[in-house]
C-alpha cells in the first residue's frame, strides 16, 4: 500500500513543461455506477490521474465521482487531479467533430477543461486534421495537454513534420513482465519497438503504458494471456495476479 501511495505522489514532466501524476486509474470496460464507485474509491485513497475515453461510455461517471470526492475533501483543488480523456476517430470526422466531441467530453465530466486529450487511434486519414483541432482546443483552454494514443512510429514522424505543437503523450498498451518493450502500434503491423527507440523518434515524447491489469506476453506480435503462469508468479509473492505488474511497474 505505501508503494502504490508512493506511486500516486510522483510526477513526470511533459515536453509543454507540465507534470502528470505517473500512476493512475484507467476505467476501460468498467460500467456505469460500476465506475462512479471505482473512482471515488480511488480518489479516496490516494489516486491523482483517471483515464478515461469518449468511446468508454462511463466519462460521466468519472465526472460525477470528482464532483463528489471534491466536495468531500475541500482540501484537494480540482487542479490536483488529473483527468484524461479521448476523442473516438470515425471516418470524415474532422476539425468541426473533434471540436463538439470535446465539449460534449466536458459536459458529461462537467470540467471546464481536461488535463490531457488524446486521439485515441490514427486508423483515419483525417488524423493530421483531428490533431489540429486538438492543437486549436489547446489554444482554447478546453484541454491542458494533448497527445495521442496506440500510434506507430510513422505515424508519429508524419505528425512531428507538421504539427505546431508536438504531443506529450502516446498511450500504448503496457506488456510489463514480459517485454519490456514499448509496443510502437504497429499493433497493426506486429513490429515490437525498443523504448529508447519510440522516445527518439518522438523527440521526448512520454511513451505511456495501460493495460488491463492482466500478464500479457509479445509473442511474434500478438499478445498471449498467461493466466496459468501469471497465477504461479503471484503465488511467489503472496499477490493476486493483476497485482504482478502493478508492483513491478512501480
Amino acid at each position: 500500500m505505501a508503494a502504490m501511495s508512493t506511486a500516486c505522489q510522483q510526477r513526470i514532466a511533459l515536453n509543454d513543461g507540465r507534470t502528470m501524476p505517473s500512476f493512475g486509474l484507467g476505467v476501460w470496460q468498467a460500467p456505469l455506477g460500476a465506475c462512479k464507485a471505482a473512482v471515488l474509491h480511488a480518489l479516496r485513497c490516494g489516486y491523482r490521474h483517471i483515464d478515461t475515453a469518449e468511446v468508454y461510455g462511463n466519462e460521466q461517471d468519472v465526472g460525477d465521482a470528482l464532483a463528489i470526492f471534491l466536495k468531500e475533501r475541500p482540501d484537494v483543488q480540482r487542479e490536483d487531479v488529473w483527468i484524461t480523456t479521448k476523442f473516438f476517430p470515425r471516418h470524415g470526422a474532422g476539425h468541426a467533430a473533434v471540436i463538439r466531441a470535446c465539449r460534449d467530453s466536458l459536459r458529461k465530466l462537467r470540467l471546464q477543461y481536461v488535463d490531457l486529450y488524446l486521439i485515441h487511434a490514427p486508423h483515419t486519414r483525417e488524423r493530421l486534421e483531428q490533431y489540429r483541432a486538438l492543437e486549436a482546443l489547446r489554444a482554447e483552454g478546453l484541454c491542458r495537454s494533448i497527445g495521442v494514443s496506440n500510434y506507430g512510429i510513422h505515424h508519429l514522424e508524419e505528425l512531428l513534420a507538421v504539427c505546431t505543437v508536438p504531443p506529450c503523450v502516446n498511450q500504448v498498451r503496457d506488456t510489463s513482465v514480459w517485454c519490456l518493450h514499448a509496443i510502437d502500434a504497429s499493433i497493426f503491423t506486429g513490429r515490437v519497438q525498443p523504448l529508447h527507440h519510440t522516445l527518439a523518434a518522438a523527440r521526448v515524447l512520454r511513451v505511456q503504458g495501460h493495460s488491463r491489469g492482466g500478464l500479457l506476453a509479445a509473442r511474434a506480435g500478438q499478445e498471449v494471456h498467461r493466466p496459468a503462469l501469471a497465477r504461479r508468479r503471484t503465488q511467489c509473492i503472496n499477490k493476486i495476479v493483476a497485482a504482478h505488474p502493478t508492483h513491478w511497474l512501480i
